[in-house]
């Protein structure tokens, strides 16, 4: 399982009337199981081959597992029929919601999540599938950005904490000010008509074909059209790339490099956020969230300092 992801419990662990349910709903029986690991879910996830001889991917979780990661379930089924047919994702087979379960069935990817770490071919090909998804414009049901994304003041209320002084390190705190100011704003400058994913990591990008797929749909809105690009210059410094450090700071600068300004600060004010939030409360349905956040920080200050002057 990928560092810092929450431990899944495993599909043939799953209530049984809620399996049938499935099998109701695909109507075939699962004859294989193949886990998929990875994401902060702590519900299953398989691979499924079915008796048809159709494989599809299905990930479930309950509410009494985890609230949170069940309304996004529930929200992700609604997303994805919404979904114009040339963006590149896996469509809906079904969904299945028995007492407090709900199940999502999709298309199976015929390849795996790109990384970590990133490699070259997959950043362009992760490039290509957030511009089609862009170039759509008020797609009907998805929610403005500012209304998917967290709170992106993290480095405001680190500057705010009576205890700042010990909580920031020294290069935090030479440059406090500037870390504040360039994410301000953000409610403003991440809005827009375009599509976008909103969650692009190389965990929710599988290889499918001769490309790829974005999946994990929950959080796609309407924002400003480069969002996406932003998340994945982050991203690739975040997970790494396979040609080591100064690799995936070159792919990163080069992909913001083409961005407006705003994308730079996007990305400044995501390190703030998950340099905050990683010294909140632990998660108990999550208990690996905390210091998956604290080292999405840490990885990501090679490339905040590139856009960061004092």
């Amino acid at each position: 399982m990928p560092t810092g992801f929450t431990p899944r419990t495993e599909w043939p662990d799953a209530p049984r009337p809620l399996v049938r349910a499935v099998e109701r709903a695909l109507a075939t029986t699962v004859v294989g199981i193949e886990a998929v690991h990875g994401g902060m879910s702590p519900g299953p996830a398989a691979v499924l081959s079915l008796d048809d001889g159709r494989q599809v991917f299905a990930k479930a979780v309950a509410a009494q597992q985890s609230a949170k990661a069940h309304a996004l379930y529930a929200r992700e089924a609604e997303v994805l029929p919404r979904l114009p047919a040339d963006v590149p994702h896996a469509r809906l087979v079904t969904h299945v919601v028995r007492d407090d379960w709900i199940v999502i069935v999709t298309d199976a990817a015929s390849g795996a999540a790109v990384g970590p770490p990133w490699r070259s071919q997959h950043v362009a090909a992760t490039t290509d599938a957030v511009a089609v998804l862009s170039a759509h414009t008020d797609v009907d049901g998805l929610a403005p950005a500012v209304d998917r994304l967290p709170t992106l003041d993290g480095w405001e209320l680190l500057a705010e904490r009576p205890d700042a002084g010990n909580v920031l390190d020294g290069w935090e705190r030479d440059r406090i000010h500037t870390l504040v100011a360039m994410s301000r704003g953000w409610r403003t400058w991440t809005a827009g008509s375009h599509a976008v994913h909103l969650d692009v990591r190389c965990d929710n990008v599988v290889e499918h074909d001769d490309g790829v797929w974005l999946v994990d749909w929950a959080h796609a809105a309407s924002g400003a059209k480069w969002l996406d690009a932003a998340c994945l210059a982050a991203d690739v410094v975040a997970c790494g790339h396979v040609g080591g450090e100064a690799v995936a700071l070159r792919a990163a600068t080069g992909i913001l490099a083409g961005l407006p300004f705003e994308a730079k600060r996007f990305v400044v004010a995501m390190t703030g956020m998950f340099r905050h939030n990683s010294l909140r409360e632990p998660v108990s349905t999550a208990p690996t969230l905390r210091a998956w956040q604290a080292d999405r920080a840490r990885s990501l200050r090679p490339l905040v300092e590139t856009l960061v002057t004092r």
